[in-house]
């Protein structure tokens, strides 16, 4: 694992949301072998699959895209061209500012859809999420049927490109 720093700035959309890492644990520990690579930034932990990343950003983070350049450049390397998607699992209350997703899609062209895991009834900051972003944008309430829709799209704008 590599560590990072990463400084914080205004709060947007505050996701507050029950802790649930029992669900987060039993996927990885069900795909352990299929996760090729694991960051830790001072916001959060990124676990890099053949499709996807997985965010699990960390407890009381105020998140904006200024924060986040690093891992941006992390993602296009491992990527590069390559499509793929994000999942969020969101087993933590953190803010959020939903402009940084506008940039977020100018850095990725190959970014074929964004999946978010919520583990409570309050789905009111998804709607506001998805007004900022383009690409397909989905919520779900496990990380299994948010991969399976993401690994989908994956495939499918393999194929687009081919």
């Amino acid at each position: 694992m590599t560590f990072h720093a990463a400084k914080t700035s205004s709060i947007i959309v505050t996701l507050d949301l029950e802790y649930r890492q029992d669900r987060s644990m039993t996927y990885f520990q069900s795909h352990k072998s299929s996760c090729n690579e694991v960051y830790k930034f001072e916001f959060g932990t990124f676990y890099f699959f053949d499709e996807f990343v997985i965010s699990e950003i960390n407890e009381g983070v105020t998140l904006v895209f200024d924060d986040t350049l690093e891992l941006i450049e992390l993602i296009k390397d491992y990527y590069a061209e390559r499509p793929f998607g994000y999942l969020s699992n969101r087993i933590n209350s953190y803010s959020i500012d939903p402009t940084g997703y506008y940039k977020v899609e100018e850095s990725f062209p190959n970014l074929a859809g964004f999946a978010v895991v919520i583990y409570n009834q309050y789905k009111g900051a998804l709607e506001i999420e998805k007004l900022f972003l383009n690409a397909p944008f989905k919520g779900f309430q496990t990380i299994e049927k948010a991969s399976f829709w993401l690994s989908g799209l994956v495939k499918d704008k393999r194929l687009e490109s081919a």
